[in-house]
């Protein structure tokens, strides 16, 4: 359960950038940005709002990375050692004796390296659309 702080945290933060951005464009005070996978939301360049948004956008975007990496149940990202809370002692032990093996990690690290560009990219659009809905 401990592996999920990671993933939740990374949420709970991209959450918060999702409504700020939000407000601001609501309010006006920011602009949709030009490039959504760099800068989500955006203002006049050089103003201090600019240099909020353009922070906003990263911390946005790092987070959502964070969080879709780390829910996939692949060793060794934390996603994987969830899958022991739905399998008895037994069962556990031989898991965590499987991934523990460091080929594991990475032919695990390689699924992940294929996987990532179908998984994020549905995450990303789904968080920019949310932004968006504010125009």
């Amino acid at each position: 359960v401990m592996s999920l702080a990671g993933p939740v945290s990374n949420l709970v933060l991209a959450l918060i950038c999702i409504v700020v951005m939000f407000i601001g464009l609501k309010t006006g005070i920011f602009s949709p940005g030009k490039h959504m996978y760099f800068q989500v939301v955006t203002a006049e360049q050089g103003s201090l709002i600019w240099g909020i948004t353009t922070l906003l956008s990263m911390l946005l975007l790092m987070n959502l990375l964070m969080f879709v990496l780390n829910i996939m149940p692949i060793p060794p990202l934390d996603g994987s050692t969830v899958i022991p809370l739905f399998l008895n002692a037994q069962q556990t032990r031989r898991y965590q004796a499987f991934i523990a093996k460091p080929v594991f990690s990475l032919v695990g690290m390689f699924f992940i390296f294929f996987l990532i560009k179908y998984i994020y990219p549905p995450v990303h659009m789904l968080a920019v659309r949310l932004v968006y809905s504010a125009n």
